[in-house]
């Protein structure tokens, strides 16, 4: 197996991984949800909110900058090593700002907020995950 077919395993790989660990995110608040506090506190749900929207812009500068420009350098040279590990790295850095979006949501809602507070993050989350789809860089 070449070196961006081995990459491209590893890529999809922890891109699934993160879809599965969102998505029992969304379970173990949907079944397992503790009681809604009678006076919701929206200090904690509104700053995690803003936290997102900041990061929402630097993932896609990041895959940007670094996917895709390391996409197109890949096919220009499929066998330049530092090129194939930036195109690595921001796929994995893109993949851990959707976690980290979806870990505000869990946040949200272990905190006892109601679980519609906790859906946009985890909305999002999932919108960019799918967004940021490892796709080989010949196709990119």
């Amino acid at each position: 197996m070449d070196r961006i077919g081995a990459v491209m395993k590893t890529l999809r790989a922890i891109w699934a991984s993160v879809f599965v660990v969102i998505a029992g995110y969304v379970f173990f608040l949907l079944w397992l949800h503790p009681a809604v506090s009678a006076h919701p506190d929206k200090t904690i749900a509104l700053a995690l909110g803003v936290f997102a929207l900041t990061e929402i812009p630097a993932l896609l500068f990041f895959k940007q900058s670094l996917v895709g420009r390391s996409a197109a350098k890949l096919r220009e040279d499929s066998s330049d090593t530092r090129t194939l590990m930036k195109f690595r790295n921001g796929y994995i850095i893109c993949f851990c700002m959707c976690f980290a979006i979806s870990v505000y949501g869990l946040i949200v809602g272990v905190l006892g907020d109601p679980i519609t507070w906790a859906a946009p993050f985890f909305v999002v989350a999932f919108a960019l995950l799918l967004a940021t789809r490892p796709v080989p860089p010949a196709e990119s």
